[in-house]
């Protein structure tokens, strides 16, 4: 495994820094990396899983396809980010499905390994429980945070949020394109909604927009409109 790679999963997130050297060459031994396209799926709700996959570079969306044939993302993941790992519990199935929204690079780390890694290393364990309760904490969070709030409310917070997580390019757009859908599909709004929304916000001046990308113009008149 390359230094680059072992030095994006060190400082990006806690849980693999519990492992002991001789669990790391375990690790490097067993796990692959793996190059995905934009628009290809890591996996799909309800399969059976086989690896977790540790984010090296790209973004990758997660969502559930809800009776209506709607999707719903559940949230967004970017480098240093562990994805497929709830599905370590429970009925042993991927809850969402995975899909890239820029060409990404992931660690593969067998579902077996992990187990052995949680069930040998306590501190890993701790941690791999802790990761857990704050994903949970954080889906209920914006479950109920979105119920409460308006349209125009989700919409703003839902960019102030995709800003400080992605953060913006050299003209000051957010570091991400998402679709009118997926802003949809993320916000729980119908597209047609999004739209509505983000030309009205375009004539008041306080967004930007250019093809898929998004620039807040005027952040204070956001942070109120998403009644903080």
């Amino acid at each position: 495994m390359e230094d680059l790679i072992i030095k994006i999963i060190l400082e990006c997130n806690k849980l693999f820094g519990a492992c002991t050297q001789k669990e790391w060459s375990i690790i490097e031994t067993q796990s692959n990396e793996k190059k995905f396209k934009k628009g290809q799926l890591l996996f799909t709700e309800s399969d059976t899983v086989k690896y977790i996959h540790i984010m090296i570079s790209g973004k990758v969306k997660l969502y559930k396809t809800g009776a209506n044939g709607n999707n719903q993302i559940l949230s967004l993941a970017i480098e240093g980010d562990i994805i497929g790992y709830r599905g370590l519990v429970g009925n042993g199935k991927y809850i969402a499905t995975a899909e890239v929204l820029e060409d990404c690079s992931t660690l593969l780390v067998p579902k077996e390994l992990v187990i052995i890694l949680l069930e040998h290393n306590k501190k890993f364990m701790m941690g791999f429980l802790k990761l857990m309760a704050k994903t949970i904490s954080e889906v209920e969070e914006k479950s109920v945070f979105f119920i409460q709030k308006t349209s125009k409310e989700r919409l703003a917070e839902a960019l102030l949020f995709l800003e400080r997580k992605y953060g913006v390019n050299a003209e000051n757009y957010l570091q991400i394109q998402l679709t009118r859908e997926d802003l949809g599909a993320y916000t729980g709004l119908a597209s047609e909604t999004i739209i509505r929304i983000l030309k009205s916000w375009q004539s008041e001046g306080l967004v930007e927009l250019h093809k898929k990308y998004i620039k807040i113009a005027k952040r204070q008149e956001l942070i109120q409109l998403a009644n903080r």
